[in-house]
């Protein structure tokens, strides 16, 4: 099995997953044990790397920020409110918002209306890694390092 890792392609599609299901991620305010991951979400990250699974082996490349100035991220609120951050190679913004929830390792989030759940997969003190299915058929990962 062959993959097309076009990151330009692959950005816009992410871009478009974000927009429309805001990711970005975490930790819920209950003193239960409920399954939730060992880190904190709350905080800013940035994209750092993309892929998915190749024969059932990870695959992931470095995000390609557009911007020399500033990186794309993602800022998971304690209000459980998030915003987006990306930039194209003007360095022109875009940016969104939306909110997200986490019950266990399942990261829920809607941005504009569109609604989107994600498994984290990692969650330490630097590194976020979540995985998302898209239609059932294709899984993709994407990695964040907290800024």
């Amino acid at each position: 099995m062959i993959i097309n890792l076009n990151i330009g392609l692959m950005k816009k599609l992410f871009t478009l997953l974000l927009l429309f299901s805001a990711l970005s991620v975490f930790i819920a305010c209950s003193s239960d044990d409920d399954g939730s991951p060992a880190g904190d979400i709350i905080g800013t990250w940035e994209y750092h790397r993309v892929g998915g699974f190749v024969n059932g082996n990870e695959v992931l490349i470095p995000w390609e920020h557009e911007c020399l100035n500033e990186k794309d991220r993602i800022e998971f609120r304690s209000d459980n409110t998030m915003r987006i951050y990306e930039y194209w190679d003007d360095c022109s913004q875009d940016f969104d918002q939306g909110t997200w929830s986490l019950n266990g390792n399942t990261l829920t989030t809607n941005v504009d209306g569109y609604t989107q759940e994600s498994e984290i997969v990692t969650l330490t003190e630097t590194t976020l890694k979540l995985k998302f299915d898209e239609a059932n058929t294709d899984i993709a990962l994407m990695e964040f390092k907290r800024r």
